[in-house]
């Protein structure tokens, strides 16, 4: 017998895709228990990169600034599960229509997400590429990129098709306008919430 000391590519073919609505069945019957460390994007089940101390530093720091803005019509998650219609990604942070009770039975969804939020480090090729275009494609008006690597949040606004058609680069020293739901709601200054 021939034994291999590495594994074969995975077959050019797809294995298995999944409906956003089974995918959110295994979790609730626990077939796909919910700290799996999978998402669901583009119908794939994909991993989930693990979140490391800067990256949890960054999740802890927005989450004592952005309780300071005027976000009273909005409801603020983290790393909660979103339903689009292919996919089911969970990202950093989310600001949604309120009130809160609309989602005590489904998940936010295209219509009612109006920020998302990605921080990014050894993700950061990906959050720029494969789920920009998820956000894009599904109409989120506003997503950022926290980039850790190169330290610097970086805002892109008008979904078009599968891209942004608005990129803005926010340095440390600059102050990010938050503007979600047609409301300026404050500013968030870059030094504040990067680790």
């Amino acid at each position: 017998m021939l034994e291999l000391d590495y594994a074969p590519p995975p077959p050019d073919v797809p294995l298995k895709r999944f409906a956003v609505g089974n995918y959110l069945r295994m979790v609730s019957d626990g077939t796909l228990a919910e700290d799996a460390g999978v998402e669901l994007i583009n119908g794939w089940m994909v991993e989930k990169m693990p979140v490391n101390p800067p990256h949890k530093k960054c999740l802890r720091q927005f989450l004592s600034v952005l309780p300071t803005l005027d976000l009273d019509d909005l409801v603020l998650d983290t790393q909660g599960t979103v339903a689009f219609a292919e996919s089911a990604p969970e990202p950093d942070l989310t600001l949604s229509y309120g009130p809160a009770r609309k989602y005590d039975h489904r998940l936010p969804g295209e219509d009612d997400i109006v920020l998302v939020i990605e921080i990014s480090d050894t993700s950061l090729d990906y959050d720029r590429s494969t789920k920009l275009a998820m956000y894009a494609a599904a109409g989120i008006p506003v997503y950022w990129v926290v980039n850790l690597i190169d330290k610097q949040i970086e805002v892109y606004t008008k979904p078009k098709g599968q891209k942004y058609a608005k990129r803005t680069d926010y340095k440390p020293g600059d102050l990010v306008p938050v503007t979600v739901a047609g409301k300026k709601r404050g500013t968030i200054a870059v030094a504040d919430v990067l680790p």
